[in-house]
């Protein structure tokens, strides 16, 4: 699930509720790479197309706190809600 943070920063919500930032696009925008939104501690990355993950990279170093979610993040897109 794509999220707005409260900044106006593009984050991923993953099946497991671990939540990414947006780390880049490629040429055509079809490919979205994201980085754990710990990144300081945490080097856990996906790949995703159309809200689907295509690749992973690394174990997160911590655990999942869907309450980390920002309560006024807004949903951008949602695959399969």
């Amino acid at each position: 699930m794509a999220l707005l943070s409260q900044h106006g920063k593009e984050m991923y919500r993953d099946e497991y509720n671990f939540i990414y930032t947006l780390n880049g696009k490629n040429k055509d925008d079809s490919k979205l790479y994201w980085t754990c939104a710990r990144k300081k501690t945490c080097k856990a990355r996906v790949h995703t197309v159309d809200g689907q993950v295509l690749f992973r990279s690394d174990v997160h170093t911590h655990g999942t706190v869907v309450s980390r979610v920002p309560y006024n993040a807004h949903i951008l897109y949602c695959g399969n809600c």
